[in-house]
């Protein structure tokens, strides 16, 4: 493969996970490595890892002498990587998972509001 292929699949791959990353997690930057750093711990160890390999690729790629320096097969596992996590959410899926997050945390709430209660009662006796 010629190396301005691979400098463009790899900025290609770099520009797609950053606007996932953008319209997903809702962080703004100039460059892939900002937007991992931006997103932190909103993205787990291994994709963030992975993003900042893909970004790490990207600079490396930018430069003739770089560019043979950036192997392809990884570069394609970080961005499969990456896009397996990103790809997935979506806004319904966000919003199902924020109304689930919020009834979990209400019945939570519930629960020990009652054992208090009757923790309460048990030691004052029923009036």
């Amino acid at each position: 493969m010629r190396r301005g292929a691979l400098m463009a699949d790899v900025q290609q791959m770099a520009a797609k996970v950053a606007d996932l990353l953008e319209s997903r997690l809702r962080v703004r930057g100039p460059t892939l490595a900002v937007l991992v750093r931006k997103a932190g711990r909103r993205l787990p160890r291994k994709v963030r890892r992975a993003a900042q390999e893909l970004a790490s690729f990207e600079g490396l790629a930018r430069h003739p002498k770089g560019a043979m320096m950036v192997s392809q097969g990884r570069a394609e596992a970080a961005y499969e990587i990456c896009m397996n996590h990103l790809r997935p959410l979506g806004s319904k899926e966000r919003f199902v998972s924020a109304a689930l997050n919020f009834a979990g945390t209400i019945a939570l709430m519930l629960l020990v509001l009652g054992g208090v209660f009757l923790a309460i009662w048990a030691f004052r006796g029923p009036f």
